[in-house]
């Protein structure tokens, strides 16, 4: 698939390409010993992806004075750029969900009429982590590892209004004949599909290690959005064989193994073009 075709379909935000190769610099292991990202690796990104420099450092103002993105400066004083914990801890489960996971959370909140901006907050970290409102003040999604959505409503001073469970599967066929009624299995199955093959197609084998990382860093957030901040919040074990969400869960893993070399030679090739200017 061309890069513009792709791009149209999958629009990406500013915001989100910001942020995406911290994603990448912080959650895959051959990435662990390469520099921070830095504003030329963002320029390079959001300019591959037509958004002008001025509008990147705008942007990037702003999300930090939103604390969307975290920074600090290293010893030749170059600013670098994080993920703040709560993006790490949603990082870290979303590296936990690959596509087996099985059984439930339950997440259920109570605020009192007063407490609108901690509501406001508890609707968005549950949306970051995956969870769809099933029923009032509750929230559901496949099996999640509760440890790091715990320490994110400590960070946000929830932890004692937002409450979350563990609950197996009863797996009875009136059950599953229910939960499935209350999401569109079939328009998500297509959805999931075709970006599996649409991903496949963007991302050849042939790519040079430049356009390769590029459109790899590009799609991130295009993976994050369709597969877990607005998935089908029930375990993979509910979806059909025709259902790729499994494949594509892994497929980033599997992508990398193959080409990580490839894009720690862009990444640095990047900072050392940084340094040069």
């Amino acid at each position: 698939m061309k890069k513009q075709d792709f791009m149209k379909k999958y629009p990406v935000s500013l915001q989100d390409l910001i942020i995406s190769p911290s994603v990448f610099r912080e959650n895959f292991p051959f990435a662990q010993n390469l520099p921070y990202p830095g504003l030329h690796h963002l320029r390079d990104i959001c300019e591959y992806a037509n958004y002008t420099y001025g509008a990147l450092r705008t942007s990037v103002s702003r999300i930090i004075k939103a604390k969307s993105l975290d920074f600090f400066f290293d010893e030749k004083k170059t600013k670098r750029f994080r993920l703040t914990k709560t993006q790490q801890n949603v990082s870290e489960v979303l590296s936990a969900d690959i596509g087996d996971t099985k059984d439930f959370s339950i997440v259920i909140f109570s605020f009192s009429t007063a407490q609108e901006k901690q509501r406001r907050d508890a609707r968005f970290l549950l949306q970051a982590y995956g969870f769809r409102l099933f029923a009032q003040n509750t929230y559901i999604r496949s099996k999640i590892k509760k440890a790091p959505f715990e320490n994110s409503l400590r960070e946000y001073g929830l932890i004692n209004n937002v409450f979350i469970f563990d609950c197996l599967d009863p797996k009875t066929v009136e059950f599953k004949k229910r939960l499935l009624s209350q999401f569109e299995m079939e328009k998500r199955q297509k959805q999931i599909n075709t970006f599996y093959a649409d991903l496949n197609q963007f991302l050849p084998a042939d790519l040079d290690a430049v356009e390769f990382s590029r459109r790899l860093i590009y799609a991130g957030p295009v993976y994050y959005n369709i597969c877990f901040a607005n998935a089908i919040p029930i375990p993979e074990n509910y979806f059909s064989e025709k259902f790729l969400i499994k494949e594509l869960k892994q497929y980033f893993n599997i992508i990398l193994e193959k080409r990580g070399k490839d894009f720690s030679t862009y990444y640095l090739n990047i900072e050392n073009q940084g340094a040069k200017r």
